[in-house]
């Protein structure tokens, strides 16, 4: 209303710059006559951008109608006036007619302000009850903090007087027990022992039982008590191993099911027995070490009475002869004596079997089986090698030493004891591998006995034990100078050999070739999966010893060709037996040493038996062989003198070889035979038989490389076929 009086009243000046205004839409920055609107442009332009917008939304065009001129203002105004005091009659009526429902209105409302009011009393009231709650709370947080600190302290007051009165306290069920009414092998007595333990080890060494008032009056019961039990476990103890003196008792059982179950005891005096701790492992120790040294020696006794008969001194290469030249080697055997009772020298001098291994290198593949038992071989009338001998021996060590090992590790927790019970049992062995061995003279016994003793100590680290290493070194340490000291012998007595055993009347195989062929053939076997240098190497200087008496023995033969006979049989002895033990090796197994000495022996073989056939060839055909060689190392056929002189000499050798060859080759033949044995024979034939008809061969291409006089005396010469005809029938008959 104010608003429409100020534009009434300003209507004139303004009306047609508002005009102007609402239909240009642009402001206008003049200035009036007076100078009032200058300050209302801003208020014009705010104005009829908001009339612009009115009609944008469509809104009452009153207003803008009045502004614009095309709607008088007074009139607008009474028209306003008159709908507002319309509006205002019926709006009082209407509230006239809800009077009731206001009224109503009304009181419900005091009635909400009421209910509100006496909620919010409640909720005032809960508030504070919340308060006083959380008030509580807290204080019983406290509480329970306390009484939970409280409670700590006694459980660890509690823990420790029980711990307390756990080790001083000395029930009336123990002193019972220990004192007399339980047996000392019960479990029973066993706990009521470690508990004993475990009180005493308490009193000793804990720092609250210094401080404790009540240990006065505990610690002498305790020690009535420990000197009652350590009496006690003694007396059990000492009666326990007097069983094991008892004879034909299996003390590894006893042990085993009854001594290991009282380790708690032997501990108990560990710890607390003092001297008497001393007295039982000493009594252990006695006891054990005797009936071990009894065992062993009643054992080494009576296989000792199974040993077979060992090669003798006479059994050296050269044989017994020559032993004077070298009994210092073995200075612990007098002639006509054994080093060691049990022992026996056997005069096998003419036997070459005393080399052969035979069965014997099986013992290498049972080396787990259990020892012997004396009486059932004895009853069985067996004869045991001394490696048998010595590996039921050792083999018995082995598990008896292992048993008793474990046991002194379990029972009395070190192997000190172990040390001192064995010591006898070990040395029984030891003196009687050290007695037997002056006695030896057998190789393959030797170094069956090595092998043995090195696949043992192979056993017992793999046991992850220790205990006989230095036992396994000592039995090394006697058997390797000894093998070394026989084979030395054996050498000695090839350099030394004289007199009659350098004679022979038959140039076959000699006795000493045959003994180092199967002695080489036994070494080689038993050295084929160690491959030992220092074995090999003996072996090649035997060999050489043996070459050199062999070249000895043919030069006693006056005849040259004998001589060769004599070489060509014995390097083919050799030979024979050395590759047997070739094929005895598997694949896998070879042995290089025996290889080269096969091939040493072929290229000896091969050499002598060249100069052999070549010596029978030229006893039978030397003219024809002579012939060839003259003219091939003439090399001179064009010489018309030379060829009529070859010629000549052809014709005569054609004509004597076709009257005797027949005779010849069965000449030859008959000689092989006699003077080869087998199978020397059919290879000293077969390679003369070769020979012959390669130079034959040659008689006949210097005939046909001659003149045709030459060749004709070629096409009359016994033809070849025939040849091989009559050798192959000679061939056949010795095959």
């Amino acid at each position: 209303r104010a608003f429409m009086e100020t534009t009434t009243s300003a209507s004139t000046s303004m009306d047609v710059d508002v005009r102007m205004l609402l239909e240009d839409g642009e402001a206008w920055d003049g200035e009036g006559e007076d100078g009032t609107w200058k300050d209302g442009v801003g208020t014009l332009r705010r104005l009829a951008t908001s009339l612009r917008a009115n009609r944008t939304r469509g809104g009452d065009p009153t207003l803008e109608d009045v502004l614009s001129g095309r709607t008088d203002a007074r009139t607008a105004i009474e028209d306003a006036e008159e709908n507002l005091k319309e509006r205002e009659t019926k709006a009082v009526g209407a509230f006239c007619a809800s009077v009731d429902e206001l009224e109503a209105l009304h009181g419900r409302l005091r009635e909400c302000d009421v209910a509100l009011s006496a909620m919010e009393d409640v909720l005032g009231g809960f508030q504070q009850s919340l308060g006083n709650l959380s008030s509580e709370i807290r204080q019983l947080q406290s509480q329970s903090h306390v009484m939970s600190v409280q409670l700590k302290n006694r459980r660890l007051a509690e823990a420790q007087l029980a711990d307390f009165l756990k080790h001083t306290a000395v029930p009336p069920a123990m002193v019972g027990e220990i004192t007399g009414k339980g047996d000392v092998g019960s479990d029973a007595f066993a706990a009521q022992l470690r508990s004993l333990h475990g009180k005493l080890e308490f009193v000793k060494g804990d720092p609250r039982a210094g401080r404790a008032v009540a240990l006065g009056d505990v610690e002498p019961e305790l020690e009535k008590l420990r000197i009652k039990a350590v009496s006690r476990v003694r007396d059990y103890l000492m009666h326990k191993f007097s069983t094991l003196r008892k004879p034909k008792t299996n003390f590894q059982i006893i042990q085993q099911n009854v001594l290991r179950k009282h380790i708690d005891l032997i501990r108990f005096l560990q710890e607390h027995g003092g001297e008497v701790f001393g007295e039982v492992h000493a009594s252990y120790v006695d006891t054990m070490s005797k009936v071990y040294m009894a065992h062993f020696h009643n054992y080494t006794a009576a296989l000792m009475r199974l040993l077979k008969e060992t090669a003798g001194p006479q059994t050296l290469l050269a044989g017994e002869e020559h032993r004077g030249a070298f009994s210092g080697l073995f200075t612990s055997v007098g002639k006509g004596s054994s080093a060691m009772p049990g022992i026996v020298a056997t005069d096998n001098s003419n036997a070459p079997e005393a080399y052969q291994i035979g069965a014997r290198g099986e013992i290498l593949e049972e080396l787990d089986a259990p020892p012997r038992i004396p009486h059932v071989a004895e009853a069985k009338k067996e004869k045991l090698p001394y490696e048998e001998v010595f590996r039921c021996m050792q083999k018995l060590l082995m598990e008896t030493s292992t048993s008793e090992f474990v046991f002194c590790t379990d029972f009395f927790g070190e192997t000190k004891t172990y040390s001192r019970v064995f010591a006898g049992a070990t040395s029984i062995v030891e003196e009687n591998v050290t007695t037997a061995m002056p006695s030896l003279y057998d190789p393959m016994t030797l170094l069956l006995v090595i092998r043995v003793n090195s696949q043992h100590q192979s056993v017992m680290l793999d046991r992850s034990l220790h205990c006989l290493d230095t036992h396994f070194d000592r039995v090394a340490m006697l058997a390797w100078p000894r093998l070394k000291a026989v084979f030395d012998a054996h050498l000695v007595s090839l350099r030394q050999a004289q007199g009659s055993a350098l004679v022979t009347k038959h140039p076959g195989p000699h006795l000493i070739n045959k003994r180092f062929a199967e002695l080489a053939k036994s070494i080689f076997i038993l050295n084929t999966k160690f491959d030992d240098a220092q074995i090999d190497h003996s072996m090649d200087r035997i060999s050489g010893g043996v070459c050199n008496v062999l070249l000895r023995i043919a030069g006693t033969f006056k005849v040259k060709r004998m001589q060769m006979v004599f070489l060509v049989n014995n390097y083919d002895a050799i030979l024979g037996v050395l590759r047997s033990a070739s094929t005895e090796e598997s694949i896998e197994q070879k042995n290089d040493a025996l290889l080269k000495m096969i091939e040493y022996y072929e290229e000896l073989l091969k050499t002598n038996t060249d100069v052999v056939v070549e010596d029978i060839l030229m006893g039978r055909f030397g003219g024809l062989i002579s012939y060839v060689k003259k003219v091939e190392k003439s090399n001179n056929l064009e010489s018309t003198r030379g060829a009529k002189a070859d010629e000549a000499e052809a014709q005569r050798l054609l004509a004597d070889f076709s009257k005797v060859w027949k005779q010849s080759i069965d000449a030859v033949y008959r000689e092989v035979v006699a003077t080869f044995q087998e199978p020397t024979g059919y290879a000293v034939l077969k390679s003369v038989f070769t020979q012959f008809l390669l130079y034959y061969t040659r008689f006949l291409d210097t005939l046909k490389r001659g003149p045709p006089s030459s060749q004709e005396l070629a096409k009359k010469a016994v033809m070849i076929p025939s040849i091989m005809y009559e050798i192959k029938r000679y061939s056949q008959a010795l095959e």
